[in-house]
């Protein structure tokens, strides 16, 4: 028997209890009448035998020990009953609830899994649908999983939770393909979850990181809102750098690779947009929205009521309701009556008065209620005020500002110090990432400006600041990875600090030279030495950046060259398909080898020979992407041959640069050692040159160094994780 059935007819009245279970305890009373009763017979003893020939007026009285018990037992039995929450009159109300249908068409592909997002895109997912399901009242709510295949999670619903049960349990393994085919999606939701007729009452809200691999979304969009379905589209993850995908869903896992380079996932904006514009036709009655999310947060619930405040419902259900008059207010007040009453009638004989006992406790708070609203505004001392009302702490956006206004006005330690504090108490992932970029840009400064040009900079704490300065900017890429300002100054800071050690390893490898010179050295040795260090170390300099703007210039030929052999298996392809989206690949990979061309050019501005190169190059890569568009991969394969050349012949005119500069150094190293066994045979004591071993030692740091960089950028260019566009 439910709860909400038991009734009991009374007469004329119909009464039923809420909770008639706890009509159970009332069997107790049975057992602590006897226990109370008992009780009081030994209390009559004790007097008895303590007391021994009491005046009888004063000795405990029966009638009254009966009394309390009674009151004791009508106050818990009217208390019980309050507890059950007894309910009389029913009327029955039709009752009519009105909403809208709301399907939520969720991506589980593995990119879905990337961390851009903490903890994962999927898991923030789960959380802003919960979010929002949680303030629906009368709406009904569908889920529909896809990757490769939709599939139907949950029909439309007013139970919101199996819907939640079935929300918790989305994963990659939801669906029994990979892949992102959301226009298949969107088609599946059309036919098999939304009920056919007027769409003005339907949303579809679609969460995906939008690399669509050749569903044909917007004509799916189209088809919506010809039915009148508005589509919500939510895009989540790095539109910019992507992010690395991961084999499964443990957080130590390791990465998809393909083609021996890890897969990086990038949110897919322009295909959200055109899902979004074809949702809205100009003769369609449906809408569209996108909703560019990134790497950011968004709510929800606020989002989706803002869109719906004013659009239609329809009735979602109707019942039948039946309303009740509730009586626990007068058992309540029956149980207060007999157990407060209880106390007071004392158990001796004699006049009938009720004792009011007041415990100390009860004393203090009515002195403490009686006391004089004057008394209680007595002034305080300044002291005794600031102790009682300590100071707010600052907020961080004020903290924020006067760390600006410090750095406008040149005081960079000062401003470092209020960015540290403005980032440690907020809460704002945007202005942590802002505190921490302009903390990075007050270290440089102080490593770099000196307050006093007559002063010396101390290359130890200028190490010290650049230091500071490349963690605070890694630490504003990890809030927004986005930030290419932020990632470009690690690079500066790092080169700036590459530079101070090297030039603190010269300055102590000179004391060292200087110490051991001896005294008989004249200022116009050292005057040469000085200069002809200084030419090396600029032959030297030209030689490593010469090497580096080789191999970043063979990386991008090769890059170019697969993105050619891309275009011809999508020449080759027979499928119309299979081509279309190969040629898509080659598309985006084409896309990816401009952009980095046109940075290289960017850095090679004073080198005109190269920049023609990268000019024509530049052109090529052009006329390729035209030809992709037009759908004629063969047309782009020439054209991206002709870049892979160029880019070459550039790489190998640097390499040739690179060569020469180290002859170069190499020859005056050389004549240098000449000139010293010269001056060595003149008669110049032995101790103004180094000696042999010590010069072959600094030769061969040098060259481990010089060797060491070129590995360093190497790795950096070629360990660097590879975009693949495709979803997995």
């Amino acid at each position: 028997m439910n709860q909400g059935d038991f009734t009991l007819v009374l007469g004329a009245a119909s009464w039923r209890f809420e909770n008639p279970s706890v009509l159970l305890l009332l069997a107790l009373l049975p057992l602590i009448g006897p226990l109370l009763w008992m009780g009081f017979l030994r209390r009559m003893r004790g007097v008895r035998v303590f007391e021994g020939a009491t005046p009888e007026p004063t000795r405990p009285s029966t009638s009254r020990g009966v009394l309390k018990l009674c009151l004791i037992c009508l106050g818990l039995s009217s208390l019980v009953v309050a507890i059950a929450r007894p309910q009389s009159d029913p009327i029955e109300e039709s009752v009519t609830i009105r909403g809208r249908d709301l399907v939520f068409l969720v991506d589980v592909s593995r990119s879905m899994l990337s961390r851009d997002l903490v903890p994962s895109r999927l898991a923030r997912a789960k959380l802003w649908i919960n979010d929002l399901v949680n303030t629906l009242k009368g709406d009904r709510v569908g889920l529909v999983a896809f990757a490769g295949v939709p599939v139907v999670k949950c029909p439309l619903t007013l139970d919101y939770g199996y819907f939640r049960m079935e929300l918790d349990d989305l994963s990659p393994a939801s669906v029994p393909r990979g892949g992102t085919l959301i226009g298949d999606a969107i088609r599946k939701t059309l036919s098999d979850v939304m009920e056919p007729g007027d769409g003005r009452y339907r949303d579809i809200i679609l969460i995906t990181d939008g690399e669509d691999q050749g569903s044909f979304p917007a004509e799916a969009a189209k088809t919506a809102a010809d039915l009148g379905v508005r589509i919500i589209a939510i895009g989540i993850g790095s539109e910019l750098e992507g992010a690395l995908v991961p084999a499964d869903e443990k957080a130590g896992s390791n990465y998809l690779e393909h083609d021996g380079a890890k897969i990086r996932s990038k949110m897919d904006g322009s295909t959200l947009r055109a899902i979004a514009a074809a949702a809205s036709p100009s003769g369609g009655t449906g809408g569209g929205v996108f909703l560019n999310v990134g790497t950011g947060t968004i709510d929800l619930d606020q989002v989706y009521h803002d869109l719906i405040s004013n659009a239609d419902q329809r009735e979602t259900q109707a019942t039948a309701a039946v309303q009740y008059r509730e009586l626990f207010p007068f058992f309540l007040a029956v149980a207060l009556a007999c157990l407060g009453l209880e106390p007071m009638i004392s158990e001796r004989s004699g006049p009938t008065r009720l004792k009011v006992r007041l415990t100390p406790a009860a004393a203090a708070i009515l002195f403490s209620c009686l006391l004089s609203p004057a008394a209680r505004a007595q002034p305080t001392s300044p002291e005794a005020a600031q102790t009682a009302n300590p100071p707010a702490p600052p907020k961080p956006q004020d903290l924020y500002n006067q760390g600006r206004q410090m750095y406008l006005s040149g005081k960079y330690d000062q401003a470092a110090e209020a960015f540290r504090a403005a980032d440690m108490n907020t809460s704002d992932p945007e202005l942590a990432a802002r505190s921490r970029f302009n903390l990075g840009q007050s270290l440089l400064k102080q490593a770099t400006v000196r307050p006093d040009p007559q002063q010396a900079q101390n290359p130890a704490q200028s190490i010290e600041k650049l230091k500071g300065a490349e963690k605070a900017f890694r630490a504003a890429l990890d809030v927004n990875p986005a930030d290419e300002q932020a990632a470009r100054n690690v690079e500066i800071a790092r080169r700036l600090l590459n530079e101070q050690q090297q030039q603190r390893q010269q300055q102590d490898q000179k004391q060292q030279n200087q110490q051991k010179s001896g005294d008989g050295k004249n200022s116009g040795d050292k005057s040469d030495s000085k200069q002809d260090t200084s030419d090396q170390t600029d032959q030297n300099k030209q030689a490593q950046q010469h090497q580096k703007n080789a191999d970043d210039l063979k990386d991008l030929a090769q890059k170019q060259s697969r993105a050619a052999d891309k275009s011809n298996q999508a020449a080759a392809q027979p499928d119309p398909e299979k081509k279309k989206e190969s040629t898509q690949e080659s598309r985006a990979q084409q896309q990816e080898v401009s952009e980095q061309t046109k940075r290289e050019q960017q850095k090679q501005q004073a080198d005109s020979d190269l920049q023609e190169k990268l000019k024509e190059a530049e052109q090529q890569q052009q006329q390729a992407s035209e030809a992709l568009d037009r759908q004629d991969p063969k047309k782009a394969e020439e054209h991206q041959r002709k870049s892979a050349e160029l880019l070459d012949q550039a790489a190998k005119e640097e390499q040739a640069k690179a060569d020469k500069a180290r002859e170069q150094a190499a020859k005056e190293e050389a004549n240098k050692k000449e000139t010293g066994k010269e001056q060595a045979k003149a008669g110049k004591p032995k101790e103004e040159s180094p000696p042999l071993d010590q010069t072959a030692s600094q030769l061969l740091d040098r060259e481990r160094a010089q060797r060491e960089a070129r590995q360093q950028v190497l790795r950096a260019m070629r360990g660097k994780p590879q975009p693949v566009e495709k979803d997995w």
